[in-house]
């Protein structure tokens, strides 16, 4: 029949490596674009971040650039949105930062109360 393929598994086979080869390509591009993105200098970017600015690049080639960049009220709803989780994050980090910090001046305080104690244990122990 016409249309039908005379060896349809090395069809198949060759259809697959294809697709193969095109996936690689993408990963290639998407590590290149990393390497831009992760510098020495921002080597601790957390990965919603790096992701947050992946999407942000591939939106602005898709759509033209920053300054020609129309933002309708769809676009400035997610942008709210974005920023309220950041500004949540950034809380959530505060506090626990501060009750890391609250616990670690906790154990410096029993730690000097620890060893005031032993010295006057101690001076105690000589006048016995």
């Amino acid at each position: 029949d016409i249309g039908d393929s005379k060896y349809p598994v090395i069809e198949k086979v060759v259809k697959f490596a294809l697709s193969i080869a095109e996936a690689n390509a993408s990963v290639e591009r998407l590590f290149s674009q990393l390497f831009h993105i992760i510098t020495k200098d921002r080597n601790k970017l957390e990965t919603h971040t790096v992701k947050g600015l992946l999407i942000t690049k591939s939106y602005l080639q898709a759509n033209g650039t920053c300054t020609n960049l129309k933002i309708d009220e769809t676009m400035m709803y997610h942008i709210k949105a974005s920023h309220s989780k950041y500004c949540e994050r950034n809380l959530e980090r505060k506090d626990y930062r501060r009750e890391d910090s609250l616990e670690k001046r906790l154990q410096e305080e029993v730690n000097k109360e620890y060893t005031q104690n032993k010295k006057l244990k101690s001076i105690e122990d000589k006048q016995t």
